[in-house]
């Protein structure tokens, strides 16, 4: 077994699996004691954090989406190449839909963020800049585009990507099968009313996917915010696939993936939107996606490094 990977000890995956667990059971008996005592729906960090703070964990979309154009753009081949703008291009309108779909589609809203007052179509104008701004910078400025490494930024692109993958597909699945409704959707629950229904508290291994409908009131467990951000931790792969490195890097990525985790989970229980053991379950199911691909990229990564080079380990 590994040691490290990426330069990471894996004590530090398995630490983050114990927490979780620990997390887990200690949120089985005092969830909604928690959450009565640190729910404030009008904390504004929380609200920020609801309705912006996915996009750093889309930003990472961006970075798998270049790995893989650069790693197809640097074949011999006329068709790889073509596939690899295909991805790019493609990848991308499906991201500024995700933002139009989130944001566009209620013109009217205003949000007030650093003291600035806007309307969600100017947030989806931003956010699409700033996806094609990170493309064109991780593209030209960033990624190693030795051709001699394609097949190598490929290989990391393609496992972060089923990384991403696994997530959704058990994300999705858990949370039909919980049918868990969220906190500020109970009875008697502290903060504002949503859409004036009120539901009973139900654990989270009280399954209701029979009788509850699979509409958002009803997928609190897991979160699917804490899985998101907590996959940014495979980006401790970047520095393998960057032109130039700093000392520390990968300990950089994974200080700012934790930190990134840790408040999401935070706040996310703070908004109401989710309980302990829903974020204890998302950072599980992110730590151990995170854990599994990492290992299979480091024990496999040697098949696809040039000879005459080496990453630093």
């Amino acid at each position: 077994m590994k040691k490290k990977l990426f330069g990471i000890p894996t004590f530090v995956f398995y630490i983050l699996l114990g927490v979780s667990i620990l997390a887990l059971i200690f949120g089985s008996i005092f969830d909604l004691q928690l959450s009565k005592a640190i729910v404030d729906m009008n904390d504004p960090i929380a609200n920020f954090y609801e309705t912006y703070g996915l996009w750093f964990a889309h930003a990472e979309i961006e970075v798998i989406i270049v790995m893989i154009f650069v790693g197809l753009y640097k074949r011999e081949k006329l068709p790889l190449k073509i596939l690899g703008y295909v991805v790019l291009v493609v990848a991308n309108l499906v991201l500024i839909y995700i933002f139009h779909k989130f944001f566009w589609l209620n013109p009217n809203s205003k949000e007030i963020l650093f003291g600035f007052r806007y309307s969600n179509r100017i947030l989806v104008i931003i956010l699409s800049a700033l996806s094609l701004i990170a493309v064109g910078v991780l593209t030209f400025f960033v990624l190693n585009k030795n051709a001699k490494m394609a097949n190598y930024v490929l290989f990391i692109g393609v496992m972060l990507a089923a990384a991403m993958g696994l997530r959704f597909g058990i994300g999705y699945i858990l949370k039909d099968l919980g049918g868990r409704p969220r906190y500020r959707f109970l009875y008697g629950a502290s903060g504002a009313q949503y859409d004036g229904l009120f539901y009973n508290y139900l654990n989270w291994w009280e399954f209701a996917f029979w009788k509850n409908p699979h509409i958002d009131y009803f997928r609190s467990w897991p979160s699917g915010h804490t899985m998101n951000s907590g996959l940014t931790l495979l980006l401790i792969a970047l520095p393998s696939v960057l032109k130039k490195r700093f000392k520390g890097d990968v300990y950089v990525f994974l200080g700012v993936g934790l930190f990134y985790t840790a408040t999401m989970m935070f706040y996310r229980i703070r908004v109401g939107a989710h309980y302990l053991s829903d974020v204890a379950m998302g950072l599980f199911i992110a730590t151990a996606i995170t854990y599994l691909i990492l290992s299979l990229s480091e024990i496999n990564k040697e098949r696809f490094l040039p000879k005459e080079e080496e990453t630093a380990k």
